[in-house]
């Protein structure tokens, strides 16, 4: 079951986090950690969320985000197509 939507605010700092199923292997080689920032570059193109940083493991990665005030759908608009 999935969980809720949480309320995004600006001014606030948020851990966004996401994992595979069943622990699978999202990154095998180094060119798909390589495809994953450059799918955040064409992100923050379209959406400039401030990334206070990120980290990328192969079955999961995490991101520490800041929306900025007034603009809390930066987080869930930042995404890929």
């Amino acid at each position: 079951m999935p969980r809720r939507a949480r309320s995004i605010q600006g001014r606030y700092i948020y851990h966004v986090l996401n994992r595979s199923n069943a622990r699978a292997k999202l990154f095998l080689q180094e060119e798909d950690y390589a495809a994953f920032e450059r799918i955040l570059d064409e992100a923050f193109l379209r959406v400039p969320l401030r990334i206070l940083g990120y980290c990328v493991m192969p079955n999961h990665w995490h991101m520490v985000v800041w929306p900025r005030d007034g603009l809390d759908h930066e987080v869930a608009d930042f995404r890929v197509g």
